[in-house]
């Protein structure tokens, strides 16, 4: 897991981040978070950005928005489902650590 800045050049893609690369054997995803349920091209900016330097990267926006999309090549879907599907290596600890207390 890593992120992505396009620092370089004078490029109009300069200085666009893409929040998580994550990448192992056989597969490869740019994912970027926005807070809205109205996506515009301009949050795909960097996605936009990343996919011309690694074209073989599946790209996805995260947000708001209720309705899948697939705007110039990009998965646009809504957040909460991927949130809710998270399960932190930690949570299960935690939870030992809970019972132990009582």
């Amino acid at each position: 897991m890593a992120w992505w800045s396009n620092t370089s050049g004078r490029s109009a893609s300069c200085g666009l981040e893409v929040d998580f690369v994550a990448y192992g054997p056989g597969f490869f995803l740019a994912v970027e978070v926005k807070r809205t349920a109205r996506i515009q091209r301009r949050d795909l900016a960097a996605l936009k950005a990343f996919g011309a330097n690694y074209p073989e990267a599946q790209r996805l926006l995260l947000s708001f928005c209720p309705e899948p999309l697939v705007i110039d090549g990009i998965r646009c879907e809504f957040l909460d489902p991927w949130l809710r599907a998270l399960r932190p290596p930690f949570e299960s600890a935690v939870r030992r650590s809970a019972r132990g207390r009582s």
